[in-house]
């Protein structure tokens, strides 16, 4: 009985290529990229990251992310669950760029891999030995925005369910406050008495 097995044999090929010398000597492009969201409290403290995968277009000769889509996911991720807004602080690049005749000192190499970029340009990424694509990554470091305000809650009282005259006055800093109109006297009563049938009998 023929069994239709869904396999998944990617695995056979990575490993037949990360024995071929040929193959792992031969620096070559890769097809999408690790990015990498650190969300930060304002003490620094990550709260979550987040990891994806992001496809790379073909920008000239090489690969890389266009700086249109590069703020447009920045834009995209500025906002957790919580409705607290971030902003980005660095964004950094991690790429291995050894030859492949260097590759027997890759242990011993301090070379710094990890290195900040500009946001407001394209980001290229060179092709690279393949036993290195897992590793490379793009790191965006991001930090709690400490201009946005929640909103405040109103100091007013709620009015009760008597039936008063209400007006609104706008003061300098365009902040409504209610005032009973019943608390306000007029300037022409200011002194006067009351007109009343006790009063004109007087």
């Amino acid at each position: 009985m023929d069994l239709d097995l869904d396999l998944d044999t990617s695995w056979i090929e990575n490993e037949e290529k990360r024995f071929s010398h040929e193959m792992n000597c031969k620096k070559t492009h890769m097809d999408s990229i690790s990015c990498v969201f650190v969300y930060m409290d304002q003490h620094l403290s990550i709260q979550k990251v987040v990891k994806e995968r992001e496809p790379l277009v073909t920008i000239g000769s090489s690969v890389g992310i266009l700086n249109s889509r590069l703020l447009q996911m920045i834009q995209e991720r500025r906002h957790l669950g919580t409705g607290m807004r971030y902003k980005i602080m660095s964004l950094l690049n991690f790429h291995v760029d050894l030859e492949p005749e260097e590759m027997h000192d890759f242990v011993y190499d301090e070379s710094n891999w990890c290195k900040e970029v500009s946001m407001f340009n394209d980001i290229i990424i060179g092709p690279s030995v393949f036993i290195f694509h897992p590793l490379h990554s793009l790191y965006f470091f991001l930090k709690e925005d400490s201009m946005v305000m929640k909103p405040m809650k109103s100091i007013l009282k709620t009015s009760d369910s008597r039936s008063t005259k209400k007006f609104r006055v706008l003061d300098a800093s365009n902040v409504d406050f209610v005032v009973h109109a019943k608390s306000v006297k007029s300037r022409d009563s200011i002194g006067k008495k009351r007109t009343t049938r006790k009063n004109v009998d007087s």
